[in-house]
């Protein structure tokens, strides 16, 4: 899927514009919680470490009122259950193509094309499993 959106030089990106071309694959008007609010709550919450649906959930309740300083969240935070539904039906490629936009705009040098140690160390051989595209960005961020 293509997005709308181009990386500017020079300019950055904020995670929800970087999310709003992900298309919306609930249906229309049964939805409570906003599409790219989900994101946006869901990538804070990663980057600080949760990983899993009920931690996100958790972690935005205990800082809600943060959150409502960029996000309405007029609906709150929603359940666990509720992000694992919308994950579930997320188009995996455009969530991967908007997430990279918004990291190469934010840090350049993680840009199309680089390479990130997990761990710090360069890699030892080309046989090791390669790490997905969201930890390489969510790792250390130690550039090759």
């Amino acid at each position: 899927m293509e997005t709308g959106k181009q990386e500017a030089p020079g300019r950055q990106l904020s995670i929800a514009e970087a999310f709003a071309d992900i298309p919306e694959p609930r249906v229309a008007g049964r939805s409570k919680h906003d599409l790219v609010e989900m994101l946006v709550l869901a990538a804070c919450a990663m980057v600080c470490g949760v990983d899993d649906f009920g931690g996100i959930e958790a972690w935005g309740k205990e800082r809600i009122d943060w959150l409502r300083r960029f996000l309405k969240l007029e609906k709150g935070i929603p359940s666990h259950d509720t992000l694992g539904r919308l994950f579930g039906l997320l188009d995996r490629r455009a969530v991967e193509k908007s997430f990279r936009l918004w990291v190469g705009s934010v840090l350049p040098s993680l840009a199309a094309g680089s390479v990130v140690a997990i761990d710090g160390h360069p890699a030892q051989t080309h046989h090791q499993p390669r790490p997905t595209e969201v930890s390489r960005c969510l790792s250390g961020c130690h550039r090759q």
